[in-house]
């Protein structure tokens, strides 16, 4: 994350109505093909809210959480404690998730297989 602030804090001084993006400066370089990432418009040098509404895209999107699920963010932050019942209830919840979806998937080849054979 410190990255690419940094990467885009020359674009923020450049101008009064900048374009923040979450990915590297060859971002706002013209592409005839759609840019991807999460655009903010910086408007009146406010670039404070313009991070805030960055960020609130990123979690809401879900970027964060991919980000840190690939271990992005694991040298800044410390391992979160889980305690052993939430473990628990999170492995039971997982694994009856599991037979659910191999019960769904039996259910499933069984009537295709009803289906394929003419019946």
């Amino acid at each position: 994350m410190y990255r690419i602030t940094r990467n885009l804090a020359s674009h923020f001084f450049s101008s009064s109505n900048s374009t923040i993006t979450s990915r590297s400066s060859n971002a706002f370089l013209p592409h005839a093909h759609q840019r991807r990432g999460i655009m903010v418009k910086v408007v009146d040098g406010n670039v404070e809210l313009a991070l805030a509404q960055m960020t609130r895209k990123m979690r809401d999107s879900g970027m964060e959480n991919l980000l840190k699920k690939k271990g992005y963010f694991e040298r800044w932050m410390c391992e979160h404690h889980v305690k052993d019942s939430k473990r628990k209830y999170v492995n039971r919840r997982t694994i009856q998730y599991r037979i659910r979806n191999q019960e769904l998937f039996k259910t499933l080849r069984t009537l295709l297989a009803k289906q394929m054979s003419g019946h």
